[in-house]
């Protein structure tokens, strides 16, 4: 509203100026002008009052200066649709009208203010589809992590088996030791029972041999002792 009412002061002290050019100066053959501020001025076949009216033409009306007379009271123009006729130099003004003005100014704020309107539209919206790309953003940068703990997890799995590949060759081995190391003591088992068995194989020999020799010796005492008697 302060833009409309700057605007239509500044037209209105432009509508003054206009005024005052368009008493100094006439308009020239073959330049644009415009019909004043008056709501119609008559368009007639010549420069009198008795001439007939060939049509009506609002004010802020573009026209062309075709010719001045030579009082220089009247000028011949062109119009819309073609139309040509003498309407008084004092109706007609070098620029548009300070009504046509504002009224154009008018037109230029509306459609400032719509074009205002469409940008503050496509601001939102940007700032929408911004917003929707940080959202968008953040689940792929959580997908990200999330496809990253799962190939981590993935690593760790497969590099199980190879683990347990190692610990299996490993306990292998080690069965593999062990298995003979209990073959081994079992030959030093085998041996020293062989040996024990022998051993009193021969303590069994001994005794029984010991126990012969004493059973004869005693017999040979005892057969002494009888002879010696007789």
């Amino acid at each position: 509203m302060r833009v409309l009412f700057m605007c239509s002061i500044c037209l209105l002290l432009a509508q003054g100026v206009a005024a005052e050019t368009a008493t100094t100066r006439a308009p020239e053959p073959g330049q644009p002008a415009w019909i004043s501020d008056q709501l119609k001025v008559p368009v007639r076949t010549g420069t009198t009052l008795r001439h007939k009216i060939l049509r009506f033409l609002r004010s802020g009306t573009p026209v062309t200066v075709l010719e001045i007379n030579e009082s220089g009271s009247h000028a011949r123009i062109r119009g819309p649709r073609g139309v040509e006729g003498w309407v008084p130099v004092d109706e007609l003004m070098p620029e548009p009208s300070a009504r046509e003005q504002l009224a154009r100014a008018r037109d230029r704020i509306e459609a400032l203010k719509a074009q205002r309107r469409t940008l503050k539209a496509e601001i939102a919206q940007l700032q929408q589809q911004l917003k929707e790309s940080q959202g968008q953003g953040e689940a792929l940068l959580r997908e990200k992590e999330a496809l990253e703990a799962r190939l981590e997890k993935l690593q760790r799995v497969a590099a199980r088996p190879m683990q347990l590949a190692r610990e299996n060759t490993e306990l292998s081995d080690r069965l593999t030791t062990a298995q003979q190391r209990i073959e081994q003591l079992e030959e030093e088992n085998a041996r020293l029972a062989d040996s024990s068995r022998r051993d009193w194989f021969v303590r069994g020999a001994a005794v029984a041999l010991g126990s012969l020799l004493l059973g004869l010796l005693l017999t040979r005492i005892r057969w002494r002792r009888r002879h010696d008697d007789w």
